[in-house]
């Protein structure tokens, strides 16, 4: 029961088609891969993939910067989301859902999120529509901390291997954590370019009573394995 799928992006379109990327049956497409898979555990035996947020970030957007977990800079300021985890994973949970094309998170997070926005930027506000090509290059980063599967692997280095919590200095102070898994979701993906505007507006949004679903903005720019 085993697939992977890697979602590309394209912001032109044809119709000859463009790369919007794969679907691997029976394991992953390691050829895609720019670091190790690393593992999530999946809280539920049946039903939806879902996932344990155990913490958010907001890391600062540098000029030239990547998207990946990894920091750009070692001087890069990453903010801790003041979250209240039993709620963000209350209900249903936090699903990974291909077929929701935004990302939802609990309502919970919004007020936190908000704040932390406005600390990291110099005390600007949040917005979701009407952002230009500059503003968008000075958003930040958001990292979710999601359990690992085994937080007592030893397999991989957690200190040297991106996209884990211990690849990040002074990220989680609780050494247990080191294995869990850091997934990246740059302004590019949680933005979404309006090409008769010429501006950019949100995909991702705290608006849930309950749990959240990891949609496809989420998943973009990553071969997410399913098992």
């Amino acid at each position: 029961n085993m697939f992977s799928l890697c979602f590309g992006r394209a912001d032109e379109y044809s119709k000859d088609g463009v790369y919007s990327g794969s679907m691997t049956i029976g394991a992953s497409n390691e050829g895609e891969h720019s670091s190790p898979m690393v593992y999530a555990s999946n809280t539920q035996e049946s039903g939806w993939f879902t996932v344990y947020v155990e913490a958010i970030y907001l890391r600062e957007a540098v000029v030239g910067g990547g998207g990946s977990a990894s920091p750009d800079s070692t001087a890069q300021k990453i903010q801790k989301i003041n979250i209240e985890r039993h709620l963000v994973n209350s209900g249903k949970g936090v699903i990974v859902d291909s077929g929701t094309t935004d990302t939802y998170l609990s309502s919970s997070v919004e007020r936190p999120f908000r704040e932390a926005f406005k600390k990291l930027t110099g005390g600007k506000d949040l917005k979701t529509d009407g952002i230009t090509q500059d503003e968008l290059e000075k958003m930040p980063t958001i990292l979710f901390q999601l359990k690992a599967y085994n937080r007592t692997d030893t397999l991989l280095d957690p200190k040297s291997t991106p996209g884990l919590a211990g690849n990040v200095l002074g990220l989680d102070s609780d050494p247990s954590h080191a294995n869990d898994v850091l997934f990246a979701m740059p302004p590019w993906h949680y933005m979404e370019y309006n090409e008769y505007w010429k501006t950019w507006s949100t995909r991702f949004h705290m608006n849930e009573r309950s749990g959240g679903v990891l949609g496809a903005s989420f998943m973009n720019g990553h071969d997410i394995l399913f098992d």
